[in-house]
């Protein structure tokens, strides 16, 4: 023992020593069995109940953040992410027939020209100046 001891007080070498002169590694010990989980109490509800109330719950939180519910009383922060879920609809611009545009278009020459008319009706303009 007293030899060992020796060893263990002398300095190291400095360069490393090579693998083969050095002592064989020991394997790593095995790892100890996982503990059996412990049984249910009786009237414990099943893990899938418990698992689906677990989902439920996070999807309640995960909606509350978007909508800013007050049932939960840490508010989360709004998301930054833009998910596909979160984007407005674009309105696409209606696409009409040759025949509505033209009728559109009438109506609105017709509406313009009674508005014209309107005023023409209502005093005549003056005539300019240097043309009498």
């Amino acid at each position: 023992s007293s030899l060992l001891l020796l060893l263990l007080l002398l300095p190291l070498p400095s360069r490393p020593l090579p693998r083969n002169i050095s002592t064989p590694l020991l394997p790593p010990p095995p790892p100890p069995p996982p503990p059996p989980p412990p049984p249910p109490p009786p009237g414990a509800s099943s893990v899938r109940v418990n698992k689906r109330n677990y989902l439920e719950k996070g999807l309640r939180n995960f909606c509350s953040a978007f909508t800013g519910s007050p049932d939960k009383g840490l508010k989360m922060p709004q998301p930054k992410i833009r998910q596909p879920w979160c984007r407005k609809k674009k309105a696409k611009p209606v696409r009409k027939w040759s025949h509505e545009l033209e009728a559109e278009q009438k109506k609105a020459l017709e509406e313009l020209r009674n508005y014209k008319a309107e005023f023409e009706d209502d005093e005549p303009s003056p005539s300019p100046i240097g043309l009498h």
